[in-house]
């Protein structure tokens, strides 16, 4: 009987890793320090990177990352004037949240817009971009497990 249930969790497991989705990118700006004047050089670059990405916006995932990787140097160039060593990357990136215990728990994997300014020390903003246009700071953790059970067998 054991076997039975690890079994079945196993096959959950399974159909929730596939359903997961990979069309999906988040930005980070990272300031160079907690400074009153860092942070808020950090927030006039992320208004500058938030409406780069709104120009760049599409409906369709690969044309809206093509539509970024092709124009990251409008965005070098926007930011230059900000007169800072401003690091750029658009890759997969593994972003962790640090608790006061200092045990790390990983709460993103995927295509991330990194800006970092100077040192990249400082407070930073993170935001899911796609699918969905957010200039929010608010995470939502949904259960996969949870949600599949809910839409398959209507609980």
């Amino acid at each position: 009987m054991r076997k039975w249930g690890y079994m079945l969790l196993l096959i959950i497991a399974l159909i929730c890793l596939k359903r997961t989705n990979n069309n999906m990118f988040a930005v980070r700006v990272v300031a160079n320090s907690d400074s009153y004047l860092d942070q808020k050089i950090k927030e006039r670059v992320k208004d500058e990177v938030l409406n780069f990405i709104q120009i760049q916006e599409d409906t369709d995932f690969e044309v809206f990352v093509f539509n970024i990787e092709n124009n990251l140097e409008i965005l070098e160039n926007n930011l230059a004037k900000f007169k800072k060593t401003i690091k750029i990357e658009f890759k997969n990136h593994i972003i962790n949240y640090k608790e006061y215990t200092n045990k790390e728990v990983k709460t993103y994997e995927g295509l991330t817009l990194l800006v970092e300014i100077e040192t990249g020390m400082g407070t930073n903003f993170f935001s899911i971009i796609y699918p969905y246009f957010d200039e929010t700071n608010d995470v939502i953790f949904k259960s996969y497990i949870y949600e599949f059970i809910k839409e398959n067998f209507n609980a």
